[in-house]
């Protein structure tokens, strides 16, 4: 058995009328929202500026005009936007911008008939979101990312770093491994080294230890007010990390030197990710970083993602 550990990324925004928030909404109605793609409420805690739920795959953080829903495993993200659109209506809020993005997934046969290839994904939202505009972005499978945006108000929001990473050795893999007696995920965080290696970030918030293997890590940043997540699948058929921050590219150096990752791919974004305005890279491999040369002034360069080996 393998699991698919490459997430689907869901962002929804919307426009907030009268002081109108999707927090408002109750921990009942998030639980009843992510069933429908599949997964579970794990545990769920409320900061200043956002509401974070560990869920059985990955995460879900809900702001007062935005929802980010990431999932792994064989989820079908597509099945909770109706639940989503119907909180949003209830409290008068339209939706202004949409962006699903992945990258290759590992196991794609073992998806959902409706992402198994992007041809499914971009005829499954396009009956949803017949506007909508899908991107390809990278020269080669399996480092190629994929980028669905439906943008019916433009909206330039603060930048997101997501890294990714693949073949972590196996001593790394070790300190993610449930032991006897159980650990917890704040204890198994601690003892990987996961809080040294996001203090740039942020603090944990929250933290689950998985059986047998893997742990999820919800953050808030230090400054502005946004989240930041860490996931960590440590089976031998397919290590994989990812990581995300509301925050520009200029520390995560360290943070892939901890994970000691054969291959890494970062992605400097802007929320949400239009993907018709497809930019620059940051390429990282075997936790050595470079850049690529960025578009020339003036290009609305909102989507920077890309890979290469080195």
């Amino acid at each position: 058995m393998v699991f698919e550990a490459c997430e689907k990324r869901l962002e929804m925004q919307f426009e907030q009328r009268g002081g109108a928030s999707m927090r408002a909404h109750s921990v009942s109605a998030w639980i009843d929202a992510v069933a429908a793609a599949g997964a579970v409420v794990l545990s769920h805690t409320e900061e200043a500026e956002f509401d974070a739920y560990v869920l059985s795959e990955s995460s879900l953080f809900v702001y007062d005009g935005s929802v980010v829903l990431i999932t792994c495993g064989q989820t079908r993200v597509f099945a909770a936007i109706t639940g989503v659109l119907e909180l949003a209506r209830s409290s008068q809020m339209a939706l202004s911008t949409l962006c699903y993005s992945h990258r290759d997934f590992a196991f794609p046969q073992l998806q959902a008939p409706e992402h198994q290839s992007v041809q499914c994904e971009r005829e499954a939202l396009a009956r949803l979101f017949p506007d909508g505009f899908y991107s390809t972005l990278g020269a080669q499978q399996p480092r190629q990312w994929h980028a669905f945006t439906c943008a019916r108000l433009a909206r330039t929001d603060r930048p997101l770093l997501a890294v990714y990473m693949e073949g972590i050795p196996q001593h790394a893999c070790a300190h993610f491994e449930q032991s006897s007696p159980v650990v917890s995920g704040a204890d198994m965080a601690r003892r990987a080294g996961v809080d040294a290696c996001v203090a740039a970030y942020g603090r944990s918030i929250d933290a689950h230890a998985f059986s047998p293997c893997g742990l999820s890590v919800n953050g808030a940043m230090h400054e502005g007010g946004g989240h930041w997540t860490l996931h960590v699948t440590p089976e031998h058929a397919n290590t994989y990390v990812s990581f995300e921050a509301v925050a520009d590219g200029r520390s995560h150096p360290g943070l892939v030197r901890a994970f000691r990752a054969c291959r890494c791919v970062c992605a400097d974004l802007q929320r949400p990710c239009p993907a018709q305005h497809a930019g620059a890279a940051l390429h990282t491999v075997g936790g050595r970083v470079r850049r690529a040369p960025r578009r020339p002034p003036g290009v609305a360069a909102q989507l920077r993602a890309g890979s290469e080996h080195a």
